[in-house]
Protein backbone atom coordinates (compact mmCIF):
# COMPACT_ATOMS: atom_id res chain seq x y z
CA UNK A 1 0.00 0.00 0.00
CA UNK A 2 2.86 2.35 0.88
CA UNK A 3 4.47 1.55 -2.45
CA UNK A 4 1.33 2.51 -4.38
CA UNK A 5 1.00 5.72 -2.37
CA UNK A 6 4.67 6.55 -2.99
CA UNK A 7 4.29 5.90 -6.75
CA UNK A 8 1.15 8.07 -6.91
CA UNK A 9 2.85 10.89 -5.05
CA UNK A 10 5.89 10.70 -7.33
CA UNK A 11 3.62 10.65 -10.39
CA UNK A 12 1.73 13.75 -9.20
CA UNK A 13 4.94 15.64 -8.51
CA UNK A 14 6.46 14.75 -11.86
CA UNK A 15 3.27 15.49 -13.84
CA UNK A 16 2.74 18.84 -12.15
CA UNK A 17 6.34 19.87 -12.70
CA UNK A 18 6.17 18.91 -16.39
CA UNK A 19 3.15 21.17 -16.83
CA UNK A 20 5.19 24.11 -15.64
CA UNK A 21 6.73 25.63 -18.75
CA UNK A 22 9.12 28.50 -18.92
CA UNK A 23 7.24 31.45 -17.54
CA UNK A 24 8.90 34.70 -18.38
CA UNK A 25 6.26 36.61 -16.48
CA UNK A 26 5.28 38.83 -19.36
CA UNK A 27 2.07 38.53 -21.29
CA UNK A 28 2.48 38.85 -25.05
CA UNK A 29 -0.33 40.93 -26.47
CA UNK A 30 -0.60 41.65 -30.15
CA UNK A 31 -0.54 45.37 -30.79
CA UNK A 32 -3.83 46.58 -32.17
CA UNK A 33 -3.57 48.94 -35.09
CA UNK A 34 -5.17 52.23 -34.21
CA UNK A 35 -7.55 53.52 -36.83
CA UNK A 36 -8.24 57.20 -36.62
CA UNK A 37 -11.73 58.39 -37.39
CA UNK A 38 -11.94 61.61 -39.32
CA UNK A 39 -14.77 63.81 -40.38
CA UNK A 40 -13.39 63.82 -43.93
CA UNK A 41 -15.65 61.97 -46.34
CA UNK A 42 -14.78 58.42 -47.36
CA UNK A 43 -13.39 58.27 -50.89
CA UNK A 44 -14.39 55.70 -53.49
CA UNK A 45 -10.87 54.23 -53.35
CA UNK A 46 -11.12 53.77 -49.57
CA UNK A 47 -14.59 52.27 -49.86
CA UNK A 48 -13.43 49.86 -52.57
CA UNK A 49 -10.54 48.73 -50.34
CA UNK A 50 -12.95 48.13 -47.44
CA UNK A 51 -15.33 46.16 -49.63
CA UNK A 52 -12.43 44.05 -50.91
CA UNK A 53 -11.38 43.19 -47.34
CA UNK A 54 -14.99 42.50 -46.34
CA UNK A 55 -15.47 40.18 -49.31
CA UNK A 56 -12.24 38.34 -48.47
CA UNK A 57 -13.48 37.87 -44.90
CA UNK A 58 -16.83 36.52 -46.12
CA UNK A 59 -15.15 34.20 -48.62
CA UNK A 60 -12.81 32.86 -45.94
CA UNK A 61 -15.18 32.72 -42.98
CA UNK A 62 -18.49 31.81 -44.60
CA UNK A 63 -17.11 30.13 -47.74
CA UNK A 64 -19.06 32.53 -49.94
CA UNK A 65 -18.62 31.67 -53.59
CA UNK A 66 -17.81 34.04 -56.43
CA UNK A 67 -15.90 37.26 -56.76
CA UNK A 68 -16.51 40.58 -55.09
CA UNK A 69 -19.70 41.96 -56.68
CA UNK A 70 -19.01 45.59 -55.78
CA UNK A 71 -18.00 47.65 -58.78
CA UNK A 72 -16.89 51.10 -57.65
CA UNK A 73 -14.58 53.29 -59.72
CA UNK A 74 -11.34 53.78 -57.83
CA UNK A 75 -10.71 57.50 -57.47
CA UNK A 76 -10.31 60.12 -54.76
CA UNK A 77 -13.84 61.53 -55.05
CA UNK A 78 -16.15 60.94 -52.07
CA UNK A 79 -18.56 58.03 -52.18
CA UNK A 80 -22.26 58.84 -51.75
CA UNK A 81 -24.80 57.14 -49.55
CA UNK A 82 -26.65 55.74 -52.57
CA UNK A 83 -23.42 54.23 -53.94
CA UNK A 84 -22.82 52.53 -50.59
CA UNK A 85 -26.39 51.21 -50.58
CA UNK A 86 -25.91 49.88 -54.13
CA UNK A 87 -22.74 48.11 -52.97
CA UNK A 88 -24.67 46.66 -50.01
CA UNK A 89 -27.36 45.43 -52.41
CA UNK A 90 -24.68 43.67 -54.46
CA UNK A 91 -23.20 42.04 -51.34
CA UNK A 92 -26.59 40.79 -50.18
CA UNK A 93 -27.57 39.51 -53.62
CA UNK A 94 -24.32 37.56 -53.94
CA UNK A 95 -24.52 36.07 -50.43
CA UNK A 96 -28.28 35.37 -50.35
CA UNK A 97 -27.87 31.76 -51.60
CA UNK A 98 -25.77 31.10 -48.47
CA UNK A 99 -28.54 32.16 -46.07
CA UNK A 100 -29.79 29.34 -43.85
CA UNK A 101 -32.92 31.17 -42.75
CA UNK A 102 -35.10 34.09 -43.75
CA UNK A 103 -34.55 37.55 -42.35
CA UNK A 104 -37.16 38.74 -39.88
CA UNK A 105 -38.69 42.04 -40.90
CA UNK A 106 -37.52 45.14 -39.05
CA UNK A 107 -40.21 47.63 -38.07
CA UNK A 108 -39.29 51.19 -38.97
CA UNK A 109 -40.97 54.52 -39.51
CA UNK A 110 -40.93 55.38 -43.23
CA UNK A 111 -41.36 59.07 -42.37
CA UNK A 112 -37.82 59.11 -40.90
CA UNK A 113 -36.26 57.82 -44.13
CA UNK A 114 -34.80 60.48 -46.40
CA UNK A 115 -37.11 61.61 -49.15
CA UNK A 116 -34.63 61.06 -51.99
CA UNK A 117 -34.06 57.37 -51.08
CA UNK A 118 -35.22 54.85 -53.67
CA UNK A 119 -37.37 52.67 -51.38
CA UNK A 120 -38.09 50.26 -54.22
CA UNK A 121 -34.38 49.60 -54.72
CA UNK A 122 -33.05 49.92 -51.16
CA UNK A 123 -36.10 49.47 -48.91
CA UNK A 124 -35.52 45.72 -48.62
CA UNK A 125 -32.09 46.37 -47.10
CA UNK A 126 -33.78 48.28 -44.27
CA UNK A 127 -36.65 45.79 -43.88
CA UNK A 128 -34.29 42.82 -43.59
CA UNK A 129 -31.92 44.54 -41.15
CA UNK A 130 -28.88 44.99 -43.39
CA UNK A 131 -29.02 48.76 -42.89
CA UNK A 132 -29.92 50.61 -39.70
CA UNK A 133 -33.43 52.11 -40.03
CA UNK A 134 -32.32 55.45 -38.57
CA UNK A 135 -28.66 55.24 -39.56
CA UNK A 136 -26.76 57.78 -41.63
CA UNK A 137 -27.29 55.88 -44.90
CA UNK A 138 -31.07 56.33 -44.86
CA UNK A 139 -31.53 59.63 -43.05
CA UNK A 140 -30.60 63.19 -43.96
CA UNK A 141 -29.71 63.72 -47.62
CA UNK A 142 -27.77 61.70 -50.18
CA UNK A 143 -24.34 63.02 -49.37
CA UNK A 144 -21.00 61.79 -48.13
CA UNK A 145 -20.15 59.65 -45.10
CA UNK A 146 -17.49 60.04 -42.43
CA UNK A 147 -15.18 57.12 -41.69
CA UNK A 148 -17.13 56.35 -38.51
CA UNK A 149 -20.50 56.33 -40.27
CA UNK A 150 -19.18 54.20 -43.13
CA UNK A 151 -17.44 51.72 -40.84
CA UNK A 152 -20.50 51.40 -38.64
CA UNK A 153 -22.76 50.71 -41.63
CA UNK A 154 -20.38 48.10 -43.10
CA UNK A 155 -20.16 46.41 -39.69
CA UNK A 156 -23.94 46.14 -39.44
CA UNK A 157 -24.09 44.65 -42.96
CA UNK A 158 -21.43 42.02 -42.25
CA UNK A 159 -22.96 41.03 -38.92
CA UNK A 160 -26.37 40.58 -40.54
CA UNK A 161 -24.96 38.50 -43.40
CA UNK A 162 -23.07 36.30 -40.93
CA UNK A 163 -26.20 35.98 -38.80
CA UNK A 164 -28.36 34.80 -41.69
CA UNK A 165 -25.69 32.49 -43.12
CA UNK A 166 -25.47 30.61 -39.82
CA UNK A 167 -28.08 28.20 -38.50
CA UNK A 168 -27.92 27.82 -34.73
CA UNK A 169 -28.00 24.33 -33.20
CA UNK A 170 -31.50 23.01 -32.51
CA UNK A 171 -30.27 21.57 -29.24
CA UNK A 172 -29.55 25.00 -27.74
CA UNK A 173 -32.06 27.26 -29.52
CA UNK A 174 -35.60 27.10 -28.09
CA UNK A 175 -37.21 28.56 -31.22
CA UNK A 176 -35.66 25.77 -33.33
CA UNK A 177 -36.39 22.89 -30.96
CA UNK A 178 -38.78 20.26 -32.33
CA UNK A 179 -41.31 20.91 -29.55
CA UNK A 180 -40.98 24.68 -29.87
CA UNK A 181 -38.94 25.13 -26.70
Amino acid sequence: MKTILLILTAFLIVSSSLGQGKDTGELKVKQVKEVKSTSAPVSRAEAKAVFEKAWKALATGLKVKGTNPVKIPVDKSPITKNEVLAAFNAFVAQTRPMFKRSATKVAFNVARVRKDLDMKGFGKLIEEGFVMPVGPLVTGKNGTLSTFEFGDAVGVLLIRIADLAHLPARKFTPALMPDGG
